[in-house]
């Protein structure tokens, strides 16, 4: 743990965050892993801050800060196909954050190289909340990022039919 915590502070955030994920993985400590995660991250290290966040959330699999440091690195690493498991479980696990979950998708995913994986994925994701007009929303702004603005206006209707006055909608139909 010096080793690790030495490693940190002096810029070696590789050795750190590596050293860290190690003892997580030997002792199944969720807070090391977390550590890890952290340091992973802050040097950019993908490989390491996947694996990091896989194991903190294999230790908590409640944690919320977990899965969401592992869905941050997926996707900003356009591991879109990797991120799908872990959106469903946020969205299954807590349905009264599903609304803005999906608020949130559609510029997370902007950024994605293949704009047309993206939105089979937030189509897949928002299927079983077609009631929700957040996830019409989050399909029709995919869908327009992705190019295909008959499916974004016609998700973007769905979208304001059970709520009229939602406002997010209503902008994005405006534009």
């Amino acid at each position: 743990m010096l080793l690790a915590e030495v490693a940190g502070q002096r810029g070696n955030l590789r050795l750190g965050a590596r050293a860290y994920l190690d003892m997580a993985q030997s002792t199944r400590d969720a807070r090391l892993a977390k550590r890890a995660t952290e340091l992973a991250m802050m040097g950019r290290f993908s490989d390491i801050s996947a694996e990091a966040a896989s194991v903190w959330l294999e230790l908590e699999p409640e944690s919320q800060q977990a899965r969401q440091a592992l869905l941050a690195n997926l996707v900003g690493n356009n591991r879109v196909s990797d991120a799908k498991p872990v959106l469903q479980k946020m969205l299954a696990g807590d349905k009264a954050r599903a609304a803005a979950l999906f608020l949130q998708l559609p510029p997370v995913l902007a950024r994605q190289a293949d704009k047309a994986a993206a939105l089979r994925l937030v189509q897949d994701l928002a299927q079983p909340h077609a009631q929700l007009p957040e996830a019409r929303l989050a399909v029709a702004q995919t869908a327009a990022n992705a190019d295909n603005f008959a499916l974004a206006e016609t998700e973007v209707d769905k979208a304001l039919q059970p709520r009229p006055s939602f406002e997010g909608a209503a902008l994005f139909k405006a534009q």
